[in-house]
């Protein structure tokens, strides 16, 4: 505390949490994080930048080793990141550009030191640029970093889909086998959806991210369906489940669950904060 202390001091910040003002920036250093990465500081675009990340242009400890010691290859990456950051900063108003907050900016860039997947990096600095904007710093809360960690690029290109849906229908088809105990059944086609004919890498991983997606608090299941039987009938007929459900009926009774998957009240703030 006492080191981020010394470093808001330094750079004229009268409070961490809301950032600084244009008055209060200081001189960008040749041997920080910024100033290692563009030769020209004078640029208004690179200042802006500095104003953004000067509560942790210092002590950007990874980073800064990478810009050091790091290959061509993983300076590329960074020095890419840092100006797709730039670009967004020039969308903010400059009266309503602040610092950063620690809490966000250090553990993004941390991770953007290594992260290589452009969709899921977009999702890292769309939170920075919501983080670096007092319009916007309060939708910039640091649990949505952990959700992050664990997104693949196939879910950061789903979530983008979900952002403009209030539902997914979904169903499962549960089988219930003759002469077994009683309620014993297994569900097959688990959260079967039309998302898997999205544009996905790997479709027949679908489940598995809605799955994550719902462990992750962004997601959340519902067994009560919407009444247009349409949008159900589209799943039943693409997954084939009533072919599977004649296949096996000399062991068991298929039954079709229907239900509904929505976005929860913390993924509509994640998706607020991440997509853009």
């Amino acid at each position: 505390m006492e080191l981020i202390n010394e470093i808001v001091k330094a750079v004229g910040a009268a409070d961490i949490g809301t950032g600084v003002t244009a008055a209060g920036l200081g001189s960008i250093k040749k041997d920080s994080f910024v100033g290692m990465l563009y030769e020209d500081i004078a640029q208004p675009s690179v200042q802006k930048l500095g104003l953004a990340l000067s509560n942790i242009s210092e002590i950007l400890v990874i980073p800064t080793l990478y810009i050091k010691h790091g290959s061509d290859l993983i300076k590329a990456n960074l020095a890419n990141r840092v100006d797709s950051y730039k670009e967004k900063l020039d969308q903010i108003p400059p009266e309503k550009l602040i610092a950063v907050n620690p809490q966000i900016g250090i553990p993004i860039f941390e991770r953007l030191s290594y992260i290589t997947n452009d969709e899921v990096a977009e999702l890292y600095l769309n939170l920075l640029a919501k983080g670096s904007s007092s319009d916007t710093v309060n939708e910039a809360h640091p649990a949505f970093i952990q959700v992050l960690e664990r997104l693949s690029a196939d879910e950061a290109k789903l979530l983008k889909y979900l952002k403009e849906q209030h539902y997914i229908p979904f169903v499962t088809l549960r089988i219930e086998l003759h002469n077994a105990t009683e309620n014993a059944h297994s569900d097959t086609l688990k959260y079967s959806t039309m998302l898997q004919f999205e544009d996905i890498r790997y479709p027949d991983y679908t489940s598995f991210y809605i799955s994550n997606l719902i462990g992750s608090g962004i997601l959340e299941v519902s067994d009560e369906y919407i009444t247009n039987e349409p949008l159900y009938d589209t799943i039943i007929d693409r997954y084939k489940i009533h072919e599977i459900i004649g296949q096996i009926s000399n062991v068991g009774t298929g039954i079709i669950v229907r239900g509904t998957i929505e976005v929860t009240a913390f993924g509509e703030a994640f998706l607020k904060a991440c997509i853009v």
